[in-house]
């Protein structure tokens, strides 16, 4: 079996302190810790350096939906990177760097830029509040190969330590692509073997959202229909997620009374979606009916113990 070793160093005598992170045959590094470590991370010498990082903030006490920031500085200990208005109480920051100081100003401009793309992407999953598109760096051929490699590792190195904010590059929907109108059928853009689920939008209603399963991931899809309303036993982080959804156009409201969805939404579980299509805090494995046999997505989970 092939795979890759993730270098954990903690500092301090808590297990949950501030930490180096590094990646066999990579020559970048990451620095992780919560907004109180933040100032011991400034005195790390290796990250008076370009870096490109992430601010994160779990609303309410979530996990499954969070807000963050990607951003980019010159030298990452100089004082103005807490002050984000955009984020303002954010939790938690980790920012990667090069061991070998090869990173410079436009590597990092390039890396912000695709970050926040693969931010977007992830539509059910983040609220991304950096406001405007980064405008990225005209690189090199060869320096943008190279970053492509430490973009790569970055989200490995991510995905790795739970922090799980981007979805796949498999996903049909690109962020920066016009959205459909109307929305492309959900039947084009199944991939083969991918097991169809379904649920009522309303109780006593025709109104169906869609959804398909790749790994872990739960996939709304595109002409699914949501709830409108009714949206008040929502969650303070879900009801931003809709929020957001429906500011940027990928949820529409329709002439028939409820939300349009014009592109793929992945979620990183079925309650997950099931909240945001219904409106509520829903069990996901009891309301998804898996579209074959109509067995709820709990029975397909028994029969396959």
């Amino acid at each position: 079996m092939r795979g890759r070793t993730l270098r954990i160093f903690v500092m301090g005598e808590s297990p949950l302190g501030l930490r180096q992170v590094e990646l066999d045959n990579w020559t970048g590094a990451a620095v992780m810790g919560t907004r109180d470590e933040l100032g011991d991370a400034r005195e790390l010498p290796e990250l008076e350096s370009p870096a490109v990082y992430l601010l994160a903030d779990t609303i309410d006490g979530q996990s499954e939906v969070r807000r963050v920031y990607v951003g980019e500085t010159e030298d990452f200990r100089e004082r103005g990177v807490e002050r984000n208005e955009r984020i303002a109480d954010w939790e938690h920051f980790i920012a990667f760097y090069s061991k070998d100081e090869n990173l410079t100003k436009a590597h990092v401009r390039w890396l912000e830029r695709e970050l926040y793309a693969r931010l977007q992407e992830a539509t059910g999953r983040v609220i991304a509040v950096n406001g405007n598109n980064p405008p990225g760096a005209a690189l090199p051929r060869a320096d943008e190969a190279a970053m492509a490699t430490y973009l790569d590792n970055t989200l490995y190195v991510l995905t790795a330590l739970g922090l799980d904010f981007f979805s796949p590059r498999s996903s049909s929907a690109s962020a920066s692509a016009p959205l459909p109108n109307p929305p492309v059928p959900s039947t084009e853009i199944v991939a083969q073997g991918d097991e169809r689920y379904v649920m009522g939008a309303v109780s006593g209603t025709e109104a169906k959202a869609t959804a398909v399963r790749r790994g872990r991931a739960w996939i709304v899809l595109p002409g699914s229909k949501l709830a409108a309303s009714n949206t008040g036993s929502l969650s303070v982080g879900y009801k931003a997620l809709r929020e957001e959804l429906v500011r940027r156009g990928i949820l529409q409201p329709t002439s028939d009374g409820f939300l349009t969805a014009r592109q793929e939404i992945e979620f990183s579980s079925p309650s997950a979606a099931a909240a945001v299509v219904r409106g509520y805090a829903t069990n996901g494995k009891w309301e998804w009916r898996r579209e074959s046999d109509n067995k709820r997505f709990s029975e397909v989970l028994a029969d396959a113990d």
